[in-house]
């Protein structure tokens, strides 16, 4: 496989630096999306994708209170 180029040698180790960066983007592993903000829709998907959904959130914890019956309130 090394003689055809489909294996070769491990590059020599090297550091890639960057500066100007915001802080949530390079320190907290998750995708990266750049959408226009004049559409909120667009705006709203890019979120969702990055930090979850509010309605995951809060159906997934216990910030809503279960009501005498053990069930959730229809927000």
């Amino acid at each position: 496989m090394r003689s055809i180029g489909y294996l070769v040698e491990a590059p020599a180790p090297f550091a890639i630096a960057t500066a100007n960066v915001d802080d949530v983007v390079a320190r907290v592993a998750a995708p990266q999306f750049v959408v226009p903000c004049s559409n909120p829709r667009y705006l709203t998907r890019a979120i969702s994708a990055r930090w979850g959904s509010l309605y995951d959130a809060l159906y997934g914890s216990d910030v809503i209170a279960k009501t005498r019956s053990g069930t959730r309130p229809n927000l």
